[in-house]
């Protein structure tokens, strides 16, 4: 059997329903980690004299997945803290303005009401703060309703034909804006991710060094919630995104639950011919119980899933009987005589 081995790091693709459509949440092609962590409590059941072990008892799956990536995206912080960016928003602008008469500024745009809390009803939230060019003493003032709408900043202070650094809040059509708010929830996902395989000897079937991929299909995925930005002078901000895998129920089954998939593909590897396990090929027995079996070019052998049986052997209700039985999958045919 060829050997492999997982290495480097792979990419996430993520996606939630709305309104029972599918709406992209992030692709992320620029991950540093990301990990996938299965665990699962194990109890010991002792009894007897000496109080040896007698059976384990299982409980508590979990899957804990971990992703970091070096870029900002608004789908993580979307996906995270369960908002969404929209556009026209409210932005902070930033001008240089020479004053053409004392007292006064002329403003690019119309300055809006700061999100801040009013002392009284009559107290302007319409603010903006100025300092002289070259300077650092900024000096915040109130705008009227009524300079606002002339886009004009009047203060005792300012002094004619001298230059000004200005900031204050105005509509922006390129600007986007999320509101966090104390009630979130962050959003259920479907999440892909997809990690390279690497040949581990010449028996792999690749001929390159990176032999194929493994994907992990996690159908419920819902983040830990919470997002922490940390800004350094010397190094970028990554953003980490941790959360956990959710049961999805399937079948008739209610006591078990899928937590996700794993999907393994080999480049170049193909199906060389499928078997028939004779040993569970009997007379009498259900064909559902028939173990059917792939070989692959790489000598991997697999379980075959929902194999199409047939011939004399299959009887009434897919009872087997006695005489030739027929297994066809993956394009390959075999055969053996139940006696």
């Amino acid at each position: 059997m060829a050997k492999y081995f997982l290495g480097s790091v792979g990419s996430a693709e993520a996606f939630r329903m709305v309104n029972g459509q599918p709406k992209m949440a992030f692709v992320a092609k620029t991950l540093t980690d990301s990990s996938i962590s299965v665990t699962i409590t194990k109890d010991e059941l002792r009894g007897g004299t000496g109080a040896p072990v007698v059976t384990n008892f299982f409980h508590d799956p979990a899957v804990a997945i971990t992703l970091t990536d070096i870029l900002f995206k608004e789908g993580y912080v979307e996906a995270q803290l369960g908002t969404n960016f929209t556009a026209n928003a409210n932005a902070y602008q930033s001008e240089t303005i020479k004053a053409k008469e004392a007292g006064k500024l002329e403003l690019s745009k119309t300055p809006v009401d700061l999100g801040v809390l009013k002392c009284s009803d009559s107290a302007s939230t319409i603010i903006a703060w100025y300092s002289e060019e070259g300077k650092d003493d900024y000096k915040a003032v109130s705008i009227s309703a009524s300079d606002a709408g002339t886009k004009t900043l009047s203060d005792s202070g300012i002094k004619a034909d001298k230059t000004y650094c200005v900031r204050y809040l105005a509509n922006d059509n390129n600007a986007l804006e999320a509101i966090i708010k104390s009630d979130m929830i962050p959003h259920e996902l479907a999440l892909i991710i997809t990690v390279p395989i690497f040949a581990g000897d010449a028996c792999a079937a690749s001929k390159g060094s990176k032999a194929g991929t493994l994907t992990f299909e996690v159908p419920r995925f819902q983040l830990d919630g919470g997002q922490e930005f940390t800004f350094n002078m010397s190094s970028n901000a990554t953003m980490s995104l941790n959360g956990t895998a959710m049961v999805m129920t399937e079948g008739c089954d209610a006591n078990s639950g899928k937590l996700f998939r794993m999907i393994e593909v080999i480049e170049g590897r193909t199906v060389e011919a499928i078997m028939i396990d004779e040993s569970t090929a009997k007379v009498g027995a259900s064909k559902d119980d028939v173990v059917v079996y792939a070989l692959y070019s790489d000598k991997m052998l697999a379980v075959v899933d929902k194999p199409v049986l047939g011939g004399e052997a299959v009887g009434e209700n897919g009872i087997l009987k006695a005489g030739q039985l027929t297994a066809t999958a993956l394009g390959k045919t075999a055969n053996c005589t139940i006696a």
